[in-house]
C-alpha cells in the first residue's frame, strides 16, 4: 500500500512539480517554447514589428515574477538593423533589458514587448532568439524563449532576376482548393521551388519547378483557413515572399 502512495505522490509531482511558470502568445495563439513565428513585411517599411504576450501562470497571489528580456541575433539580413522592447526600447547594441517587469500570478503582459526590425529597403530574413528570464534573489531562473522570423519582401525584386516578369501572383489568393501561378525561368538558373510557411514559420508545402515555365497548380485543400506566406526560392536564395490566404 505504501508503495502504491508513493507511486501516485511521484506521478503527481512529476505533472505538477514541473509546471510551466511562463507561457508565451501572440496575436496568432500559442507560441511553444523554443518555436520560431515568422512576421512578414514589406522592404520599403520603416519596420517589421512583432507583439508577444507573456503569462505568468502560478496561481497564488504572492507568486509574482519579476522578468528581463534577452535578445539573441541567429541570422541577419545585411542592411538591416533590429531592436528590442520590454518596459524601455533598447538601441540595437544591446542584448539584455536592464528594466525588469513584473508579472503578477495569472496575469498575461500585453504591452510590454515587441520585436522590431528595420529592412532599410532590403530584401531577405533575420532569425532573431528572445528569452524572458525570471530574476529572484538567488539569480536568473526559470525561461521561456522563441525565435522571430522577420521576413522582409512583400513584393521584393532580386538583385538580378525581375519576377515582377517573370513569376505571377498566386492566383486565386484567397484560395480555397488550389492556387497557382504563372512563370517563365531563364536559362542559367539552377533550381527552383516554392515553399508554403504558416504564421508560426513552419513549413508546410514545398514545390519543386522543373520546368522553365508554364502554370504550376498547388493544392491548398490540405490546408486550414487562415494566413500564410509563399516564398519562390532559386538556386537557394530567398527571392520574394507574399501573402497567401485559405478561405473556404
Amino acid at each position: 500500500m505504501k508503495k502504491i502512495l508513493l507511486g501516485l505522490l511521484l506521478i503527481l509531482f512529476t505533472i505538477f512539480g514541473f509546471a510551466q511558470t511562463l507561457s508565451l502568445t501572440w496575436e496568432h495563439g500559442d507560441i511553444e517554447d523554443g518555436a520560431e513565428i515568422g512576421v512578414l513585411g514589406d522592404p520599403d517599411a520603416f519596420e517589421i514589428v512583432a507583439h508577444v504576450f507573456v503569462t505568468n501562470n502560478n496561481t497564488a497571489e504572492a507568486d509574482s515574477v519579476a522578468l528581463i528580456c534577452i535578445k539573441e541575433e541567429i541570422s541577419l539580413m545585411e542592411g538591416s538593423v533590429n531592436t528590442f522592447c520590454w518596459g524601455l526600447c533598447y538601441p540595437p547594441f544591446i542584448y539584455e533589458s536592464g528594466d525588469t517587469i513584473w508579472v503578477h500570478a495569472g496575469e498575461t503582459n500585453e504591452n510590454d514587448f515587441s520585436g522590431h526590425l528595420n529592412p532599410d529597403g532590403n530584401q531577405g530574413n533575420s532569425i532573431i532568439k528572445y528569452t524572458f528570464e525570471i530574476v529572484s534573489e538567488t539569480g536568473l531562473g526559470e525561461t521561456a524563449g522563441f525565435y522571430v522570423n522577420f521576413i522582409s519582401g512583400y513584393e521584393g525584386i532580386g538583385d538580378d532576376i525581375d519576377l515582377t516578369s517573370l513569376f505571377s501572383n498566386a492566383y486565386p489568393n484567397p484560395a480555397n482548393s488550389f492556387t497557382s501561378f504563372d512563370y517563365s525561368i531563364p536559362r542559367g538558373i539552377g533550381e527552383a521551388s516554392i515553399v508554403v510557411h504558416n504564421l508560426l514559420g513552419s513549413v508546410v508545402k514545398k514545390i519543386n519547378i522543373n520546368d522553365r515555365e508554364g502554370k504550376l497548380v498547388v493544392n491548398t485543400s490540405d490546408l486550414i483557413e487562415g494566413m500564410y506566406f509563399y516564398t519562390v526560392i532559386i538556386d537557394n536564395e530567398t527571392i520574394v515572399s507574399r501573402k497567401l490566404v485559405i478561405k473556404r
